[in-house]
């Protein structure tokens, strides 16, 4: 049980967010990119925690690697499988119900990237997948690239939020002491499908 709360540490995860934030909307002295704002909040973490700098920098780029390489994977694994969608031909099915109708493009353009968040556990696969093999194809069905775009990346971030067997799921869950993900599903499932159906009405 936690006794005392040291601020410092605790406010250590919030440093690359803070200056990218202040630097974007505030101070432009301090602008800087994702990378050179997580290497700052790293040497902040090091110098307010006092730990062993050889066990730390092994433990960031570590971390660092392990990082990359998760978001590669996500990427290759949404290609093959919009590759494989293509191939079997059911993308070229889904394009032609959806020019039936923007109606019907509207909420496949919602509910699909959504489910495939659920089922995949990551929103970025789902979008990626989605936007590579149906968003060209936007004009044909009465919808813009952009706008059908950002509706699957919401809907798919939305999907990935509700996923019990997301990174970010596992992650809270372990945070909390939660032993099963699906309880936290359960509370997120109503909230999440309103907010997709949301997305999939207000942008048209």
């Amino acid at each position: 049980e936690v006794q005392r709360v040291n601020v410092l540490k605790a406010l250590a995860p919030l440093v690359p967010v803070l200056i990218l934030v202040t630097g974007n909307l505030w101070l432009p002295a301090i602008k800087m990119g994702v990378a050179q704002a997580m290497l700052v909040g790293a040497i902040y973490t090091l110098a307010v925690t006092l730990a062993d700098p050889q066990s730390f920098s092994k433990r960031f780029f570590a971390g660092m690697g392990n990082g990359y390489g998760e978001v590669l994977g996500i990427i290759i694994a949404a290609g093959v499988f919009a590759a494989g969608l293509k191939a079997s031909g059911l993308i070229a099915v889904f394009i032609e119900v959806l020019r039936g109708s923007n109606e019907i493009a509207r909420w496949g353009g919602s509910l699909g990237p959504f489910v495939m968040g659920v089922i995949t556990g990551s929103g970025d696969a789902a979008a990626f997948a989605f936007n590579e093999a149906v968003t060209p194809h936007a004009p044909s069905f009465g919808m813009t690239v952009p706008t059908l775009g950002t509706m699957a990346a919401l809907a798919g971030a939305l999907g990935r939020t509700m996923s019990p067997i997301s990174g970010v799921a596992i992650v809270i869950c372990g945070l909390a002491r939660v032993s099963n993900p699906i309880e936290l599903t359960k509370r997120l499932a109503i909230p999440m499908i309103i907010a997709v159906i949301f997305v999939a009405l207000a942008m048209v």
